[in-house]
């Protein structure tokens, strides 16, 4: 999908859902902030190409879709500052491709203490953040920790620790993104938290989460606190994009478009 085959590419693939333009409409209208008062009328004139809608749309649309959006040299131009605020350890992927195989529940005082370490190391590497500090400043006792540690072929290579009190979730690590995908779809279907508190590292992502119609309870060291159903936020469809491929070029663009507008959930909250 691109610019110029956008109105074409639009009305093949949804008529290839067998959603109307009215049902369509509301399904991005109810999924995404950025499509907020998007209605019938307005999809009808994008695929006859009467109007035009903006590249975060465009975006927007191909990430619902799962659709790979080809950018022409003008919207590169546009796109290419908010690459670089993707650039974080959480988004890298360097290792070799792994299968979660096993998956075992501890408490602080059942956790080998090199598992311990290693999961401490990789928290601080991907967020820069002790979490330990943080939970500390809610006076949460570690009795209440639950520690989920992920393995393949008997290599730890994942983990998530929640306070089973409070419900707030502490740290999410992986070994590469395909791992950190079969962690978050092992919370969204097994974990039996109905909701989790969740500090969000990334303002992209924090931006991302308030976008899907989610609002932050509070903050905590810059960080926004989200409550999310883990089984609900994993059905919406760019969330699912968003795990299954691990494109963040829709995420990211929205939210510096946002910041530069001072409409970001920095300014708006």
């Amino acid at each position: 999908m691109n610019r110029r085959n956008f109105p074409k590419e639009l009305k093949r693939l949804r008529e290839a859902r067998n959603l109307s333009q009215e049902d369509f409409a509301a399904l991005l209208a109810n999924s995404h902030r950025a499509f907020d008062g998007v209605n019938q009328v307005m999809i009808s004139k994008w695929e006859r190409g009467d109007t035009t809608t903006s590249l975060i749309r465009r975006l927007g649309i191909a990430n619902y879709l799962s659709q790979q959006y080809e950018y022409d040299e003008k919207e590169i131009e546009v796109i290419s500052p908010s690459f670089k605020l993707s650039d974080i350890p959480v988004n890298q992927d360097i290792s070799y491709r792994y299968v979660i195989d096993n998956v075992e529940i501890h408490t602080i005082k059942t956790i080998l203490n090199d598992s311990w370490e290693d999961i401490l190391s990789i928290h601080s590497k991907l967020y820069s953040l002790d979490f330990m500090r943080f939970y500390n400043a809610d006076h949460l006792s570690t009795d209440d920790i639950v520690i989920l540690v992920f393995y393949s072929k008997g290599l730890m290579v994942g983990h998530i620790l929640y306070d089973d009190r409070t419900n707030m979730l502490l740290s999410v690590g992986s070994i590469s993104l395909s791992i950190r995908h079969q962690v978050l779809q092992h919370m969204a279907e097994r974990m039996t938290k109905k909701s989790l508190i969740i500090p969000a590292h990334d303002p992209a992502m924090a931006q991302f989460l308030y976008d899907l119609y989610l609002d932050p309870k509070r903050s905590m060291f810059g960080l926004f606190l989200f409550t999310v159903e883990p089984a609900i936020l994993a059905s919406n469809p760019f969330y699912q994009n968003l795990s299954e491929t691990g494109d963040q070029s829709f995420k990211y663009f929205r939210y510096f478009s946002q910041k530069m507008k001072k409409k970001s959930i920095e300014f708006v909250l």
